[in-house]
C-alpha cells in the first residue's frame, strides 16, 4: 500500500466518523489536496481561513453572534469553498 492509499483510507475513515458526505473524499479530491501541499498554496489558504477565523472570534468576543459550528473546506487551487 503506497502513501496515497494510506492517506485516502485515513481521510475516508475520518470523514465517515464525522458523518461528512462521502463525496468529499473521492480519489480526485484527495489527489488535488495532495498536489496543493506546496508552500505557495498553503499561504493563500491560511490567509482565507485566518480571516474567517478572526471574524468568528471577534463576533464571539463582541457577543454579537455565536461562533459558527460547521466545517470549512477551501480549495486553494481554484480558490472556492464548496457548500455541501
Amino acid at each position: 500500500m503506497n502513501d496515497f492509499d494510506k492517506f485516502s483510507q485515513v481521510a475516508i475513515t475520518t470523514a465517515t466518523s464525522l458523518s461528512l458526505s462521502t463525496t468529499l473524499c473521492t480519489p480526485t479530491v484527495i489527489q488535488d489536496f495532495i498536489t496543493q501541499l506546496e508552500p505557495s498554496e498553503i499561504s493563500g489558504v491560511a490567509a482565507v481561513v485566518g480571516g474567517l477565523l478572526s471574524q468568528d472570534v471577534l463576533n464571539a468576543l463582541g457577543g454579537r453572534e455565536l461562533p459558527i459550528k460547521n466545517w470549512l473546506i477551501f480549495d486553494g487551487g481554484s480558490c472556492i469553498s464548496p457548500m455541501r
